[in-house]
Order: structure tokens, then sequence, then C-alpha cells
């Protein structure tokens, strides 16, 4: 029994007696059942002894109700089955109760978290059970998921005093950068450690003009997807349009032979094509691709074009995507970067981390590709510029785009949610 109450946070001299009815609720229907390594009995027990207190101290009748209650008893009893039935009636029965803090557009919260996130979360919880409580929030109501949203978004964007004046949301992103620039091997951490700081200040300012001429070929390519473009027999964009974009952007075009034939023939031209279906900008309806209705949207909206590229840089894949942010990184921390260096310093941070395959760690030259897929697809959407031809050794300018565009990928990298499941 007083283990529970300790578990709880509800035993301590200098505190006051405090429970929330959210606690409680985890407590019984997770924490009991996942995390107490005693038999059935023992946790049943537990759950009634714990209702028994609540009931001589006072507490909301409803406190000892739960406890007693024939769900949370159904509930110990599935955990001890086994099967993935509980962890669904577990999150079913909180989202029922209307206290379970929803994600919202700003932030999706974390399976793990920090202690600033941990005691915001439960004061969010906190907060929906004093409006259900008054009747501002009513459970099962029609509308109460957009109220319980709203209420939520309201509680993120307050700023606070005991947070130095900052809102809730900018306390936990900062919490996220912290604990994400404290990843990985020594040398990584050396890496991010000066892009942290830059992700914490306010973003550089950036032209709309600059904006607008970065994304101009995204811009073009997403107009003719109105219509529809004609893909040859294999998907790919057809001559004609590929000889276009050469006349329209001779940047892309030095070799020698007359034009190109083939998309793969434009390394700049595929890299666009590739991000605008990966992005779901465009999709492919039989032997055309076409606009869809994010890419016809934010055709007039650079800016929003910028950040939602920007996210769809990176692959999901963990050895990829660990080895192009570490590049973004290298990119974001110097203005200007011989590209070599920047694979061989990308390659030691990935070993160092302990990456390996079969034992071993990965090859330099898997590392290289990988920088250089990245590499094109930022080329090509105007964030970097090459400065020197093979076989003179080439270094990589950062636009001031591009520097605004890395910003924003590896903010929203370094504040995602933690992805363990409980």
């Amino acid at each position: 029994m007083e283990g529970a109450l300790e578990w709880l946070g509800v035993l301590g001299e200098e505190e006051p007696f405090r429970l929330s009815r959210y606690a409680l609720q985890r407590f019984l229907w997770y924490e009991l059942p996942r995390k107490w390594l005693v038999p059935l009995e023992k946790k049943l027990a537990v759950a009634d002894e714990l209702a028994g207190f609540l009931d001589r101290v006072g507490v909301a009748a409803a406190y000892g109700e739960l406890c007693r209650s024939e769900e949370t008893r159904a509930l110990l009893v599935a955990w001890e089955e086994g099967g993935g039935g509980a962890f669904a009636s577990f999150e079913r029965l909180l989202e029922r109760s209307g206290l379970e803090p929803p994600d919202t557009s700003s932030l999706a919260w974390g399976s793990v978290m920090g202690p600033v996130e941990a005691r915001l979360r439960d004061e969010a919880a906190l907060a929906l059970e004093l409006a259900v409580e008054d009747g501002r929030l009513l459970p099962g109501q029609s509308d109460f998921a957009r109220r319980q949203l709203a209420h939520i978004d309201a509680f993120l964007s307050e700023p606070r005093g005991e947070l130095a004046g900052r809102t809730p949301l900018a306390a936990i992103e900062e919490e996220r950068i912290e604990r994400w620039a404290e990843k990985g091997g020594e040398k990584r951490r050396r890496i991010v450690a000066v892009v942290a700081r830059q992700l914490r200040a306010p973003a550089p300012p950036v032209s709309p003009g600059a904006v607008d001429e970065a994304f101009e070929p995204l811009v073009w390519l997403l107009g003719l997807a109105v219509e529809g473009i004609e893909l040859t027999q294999t998907g790919a964009l057809n001559r004609a349009l590929v000889r276009d974009a050469v006349t329209r952007y001779p940047e892309w075009w030095h070799e020698l032979g007359g034009a190109p034939n083939r998309e793969e023939e434009v390394a700049r031209l595929a890299d666009l094509d590739a991000l605008a279906r990966h992005a779901r900008l465009v999709r492919r309806k039989g032997r055309k691709l076409l606009v869809t209705r994010r890419g016809a949207a934010l055709r007039d909206d650079p800016p929003a074009l910028l950040a939602l590229c920007a996210e769809n840089v990176v692959p999901t894949r963990p050895f990829e995507a660990a080895v192009q942010e570490l590049a973004a990184a290298l990119l974001l921390a110097d203005s200007e970067v011989e590209w070599g260096e920047l694979d061989a310093r990308a390659y030691a941070a990935i070993v160092d981390d302990g990456w390996h395959a079969a034992g071993e760690p990965p090859e330099q030259r898997d590392v290289s590709w990988i920088v250089a897929e990245l590499m094109g697809v930022a080329r090509a959407l105007g964030f970097l510029r090459l400065i020197g031809r093979y076989p003179s050794p080439q270094r990589l300018a950062v636009t001031d785009v591009g520097r605004l565009a890395l910003r924003h990928l590896l903010r929203v990298l370094a504040t995602r949610p933690a992805e363990t499941v409980l």
C-alpha cells in the first residue's frame, strides 16, 4: 500500500498530499500491471487497499470508485494474460476519460520524456481534469475532441513565470534540443553542439525573393503537373520535358554531345522529381504525373513549400537518416565546407556512434553515397552551391535559403517526440 502511494508521488514530508485522477488512471491501468513484479492477486489487493485509503482521507469518491471499478479489474487481468488487447484497452480507457492530453499541430507528446516535458504533460492533464470537473469540458459530447484540443493549445502557448517567461511549448522544445544534442558518441556531440545553439536562437531573416528564386524550378514543375505530365513507360519524365528543363535551367546540363534524352541524365531534375513525389506534391495516375491538392496549395506559398521540402529531405531509414542528419549539421555549422572533409567527418562520427552491419562498421564509400544523395536534393532545391569542378577539390556553399531550410530540418529532427513504445 505504502509502495503504491510512493509510486504515485503522494508521500513526502515537504509536499502536501496531491493526486490527480490522470496519475491514478495511469498507475492502475499501466504502471501497476506492467511495472510491479508481483502476482495478479497482489495487484488486485493493492487496488482495493488504495481505494480504502482514498476513501478514508476524503479524496473525491470517484477516485476510490476508479480503483474498485470493473474496468480496472478487467484491465489488470488482461495485462496478466498477455496479448495486444490490454494495451489497446488501456489507450481506449485513457481516451474515453478525456484526461489524456492530445497531440496538437505544434506538439506530439513523447512516449519517453525528459523531466520538463513529463511535468508539463502532467500539468496539462490536470488542466483537463479541472475543466471536466467544472463542466467546461464534457467527455462524450460531439465537440469534445475539438474543445479538448483547443484547451491544450491554449495551455501550451501561454507564457509562464516559472518557465522564465517561456511557453510550455518552448520549454519542451528546448529540452528536446538539449537531449538531442547529448545523444551519440563524442564526435557526433561535438558536431551537433554548434548547431544546437543555433536552433535555440530565432531563425535568421531571408528575403522572400530569395525563397521564390530557389523554389522556382519546383514551382515550375508543379505548374506543369496541373494539366498532367506525360510519363515514359518506366514512369520517368518524358524527353521533351527533360530538354525543356535544361533549356530553362542551363546550369543543370554541362555534358558534351547534345541534349539529354532521359530524366536520369539530368541529376537535378531527377532529384526534384523524386522529392516532389516523396513529399506527395504530385502523384502518378497511369502514364501521367498530376499535382496533388497539397502541391496545388503550396505552389503559391514558397515559405511553406520550403518547410515541407526541408522536412522531406532526410529519409526515414535509421542509418541513412543518421548520416544525412550529421551532414546537414556539418553544413549548417559552416557556411562553406570541402565535400571530402564533410564525408570524412560524417563517416568518423557514424563509426564512433557504433553503427555496424553483421558486426562490421560501414564502409566510407557507403556513407559518402548517402551524403551525396542529400547534396543532390539540396542543390536541386537551391540550398547549396557547388564551387569548383572535378577533379579539383569541390566545396559546398550553403545559400541563405539553404541555411533557413537546414535549420528548419534539424529543428524538426531535434524536437520530434521519442519513438520508443510504452
